[in-house]
């Protein structure tokens, strides 16, 4: 009796999950090839979500020079967005202190993709690579989703969307809560590109000691 009333729920539950999913991701299948995926969302405003004010520098707090997180092979090789959703979704959220024994730590996508462990920029760099490898026009992105976050911008067909790398369940993430305040962008084998998204004295402090203090209370 329980099968069968749990089925009636589906089957009552199902058009207004293609109702959601379809204002959720509009143009999915005309940009992204394979199934649908639960970790993005299209962002609102398209391209200018995306644009950005460019700086030639920016001190983000990576722990390594970016060119470290492109320039290892990779073990896995994802070749949709639902091949990275379902990898990304097999690792666990965990943070720097008890992985690193520190306040904060940028793991290497090579090192991430064996241990499968890590904090959301250890999520969101390792996406960002293999979005990159794929071809998309991808950015890592820093802000705040309610406290300060890491996740991925992909622009394609003159559409942005957002990433959530570390979510764990079934639905949509709310991209109107991301607040994007700086993006990173890979331009070339050993050049990035930096985008300012919002001029306040947040954004201006991060990658200080003071930014570094607030990045490492997050898992706290």
């Amino acid at each position: 009796m329980k099968l069968f009333f749990i089925k009636i729920l589906r089957f009552l539950l199902k058009p207004i999950f293609l109702l959601v999913y379809k204002r959720a991701l509009p143009n999915f299948a005309e940009d992204f090839p394979g199934k649908r995926v639960f970790m993005i969302s299209e962002l609102p405003g398209g391209e200018i979500q995306w644009v950005g004010i460019h700086r030639r520098k920016a001190n983000l707090g990576n722990t390594h020079p970016w060119n470290r997180y492109f320039n290892k092979p990779l073990d896995t090789y994802p070749k949709t967005l639902a091949d990275i959703e379902a990898f990304l979704l097999s690792c666990k959220y965990v943070s720097d202190r008890i992985t690193r024994s520190q306040s904060d730590f940028w793991e290497p996508p090579d090192i991430f993709e064996h241990r499968k462990t890590g904090d959301c920029e250890d999520h969101a760099i390792w996406a960002w690579r293999q979005l990159d490898d794929l071809g998309y026009k991808a950015r890592l992105v820093l802000g705040k989703c309610k406290k300060w976050h890491a996740w991925v911008h992909i622009l394609v067909n003159g559409r942005a969307y957002l990433l959530e790398a570390t979510q764990k369940h079934k639905w949509f993430p709310y991209s109107q809560s991301y607040d994007a305040h700086w993006s990173v962008e890979r331009v070339g084998k050993k050049k990035f590109a930096f985008f300012l998204h919002a001029e306040s004295e947040e954004s201006q402090s991060i990658g200080s000691p003071e930014f570094d203090y607030k990045w490492s209370q997050l898992d706290n």
